[in-house]
C-alpha cells in the first residue's frame, strides 16, 4: 500500500511523522511559513515557527 505499511500489515509511519514531512517539504518548496501555520491548524504563526523555523 505505496509503502505506508511494513509486509506485516504495521504502519512504517505515525501520523506525526506524515505531517513533519509535509511541512518540511511545504516549506522546502517555498510555502509561506504564516500559509503552513494555518494549514497545520495552529493558533499561533509563533507555534509553527518553534517547531519549523530552523528549517527557514
Amino acid at each position: 500500500m505505496a509503502g505506508l505499511v511494513d509486509l506485516d500489515g504495521k504502519a512504517r509511519y505515525t501520523p506525526r511523522e506524515l505531517r513533519h514531512f509535509f511541512a518540511s517539504t511545504a516549506l522546502a518548496n517555498g510555502v509561506p511559513i504564516h500559509e503552513l501555520s494555518r494549514w497545520l491548524g495552529h493558533r499561533s504563526v509563533r507555534t509553527t515557527v518553534d517547531i519549523y523555523g530552523h528549517l527557514l
